[in-house]
C-alpha cells in the first residue's frame, strides 16, 4: 500500500506542475497495459510540434552566453578575492 501511495504522490506532483499528461500510474501491468498503450499511441498521433524560430533561438542563445559570461566573471572575481584573503 505504501508504494502505491508514493507513486500517486509523485504522479499528483508531476500533474500539478503540468507533466501529468506525460505520466501514467501502472498498478497492474496486465490490467493497465491496453490503456497505457492506447494513451501512448494517442499522444504520438496527436503530437503537433511547435514552430521553431531561429530568431528567437539566437536571442535566447545570446542571452544565455551573456549570463554565462557574467557568472564566470563573478566566479573569477570571487576566487581572486578569496585567494587574496588567504
Amino acid at each position: 500500500m505504501r508504494e502505491k501511495t508514493a507513486t500517486e504522490v509523485i504522479f499528483n506532483n508531476l500533474s500539478h506542475i503540468g507533466f501529468g499528461g506525460l505520466c501514467a500510474v501502472i498498478d497492474d501491468i496486465n490490467k493497465d497495459r491496453y490503456q497505457i498503450i492506447n494513451s501512448a499511441r494517442s499522444k504520438i498521433e496527436n503530437y503537433a510540434p511547435g514552430r521553431f524560430s531561429s530568431h528567437i533561438y539566437r536571442l535566447k542563445l545570446e542571452k544565455y552566453e551573456h549570463l554565462k559570461e557574467i557568472i564566470n566573471n563573478n566566479i573569477t572575481q570571487l576566487n581572486k578575492t578569496l585567494l587574496w584573503r588567504l
